[in-house]
């Protein structure tokens, strides 16, 4: 049985969790303010980690971006490799144990990418990416925490 994608994002971004520094955690999508600011970038900056760390940060965008249809996915991250995985942000709260809440962001001018698994048990996965640049709208993972949760 082939691993799910959503499996194969978690583990990923784990063991790159398991690699960075320690740093402030990041607050869930579900906690956020109403005002929450796409251009204020919380976590660690990928400008202070090291290539190899900076690379499996890129994979995690990679899988994501595996989900997407392919006329989608180069142009995202090709937009996210001109802006530089330098301006790119990662943090994460919650458990590294699996099965135990927990949430990760990587973020940047061109890319926010959340995954958030804080609910029923660490056994309900929220995961979106968002351009900031091209957002029309609304934090589309709140609105659904108000509309279906």
């Amino acid at each position: 049985m082939r691993p799910s994608r959503s499996s194969n994002r978690w583990t990923e971004a784990c063991a790159r969790r398991r690699s960075l520094p320690t740093a402030r955690s990041a607050t869930s999508s579900r906690g956020r303010a109403a005002s929450f600011d796409l251009k204020r970038f919380e976590g660690v900056p990928l400008a202070r980690l090291n290539e190899a760390q900076r690379g499996g940060i890129l994979r995690i965008l990679e899988l994501y971006a595996g989900t997407m249809r392919e006329e989608i996915a180069a142009p995202a991250l090709a937009k996210v490799r001109e802006a530089g995985l330098e301006a790119l942000h990662f943090a994460w709260a919650g458990s590294l144990a699996r099965g135990r809440p927990h949430y990760f962001r990587v973020h940047g001018p061109t890319a926010l990418v959340e995954y958030d698994n804080t609910q029923d048990g660490a056994n309900h996965v929220h995961s979106v990416w968002i351009d900031p640049q091209s957002l029309f709208g609304r934090d589309l993972l709140k609105a659904h925490y108000k509309g279906a949760h």
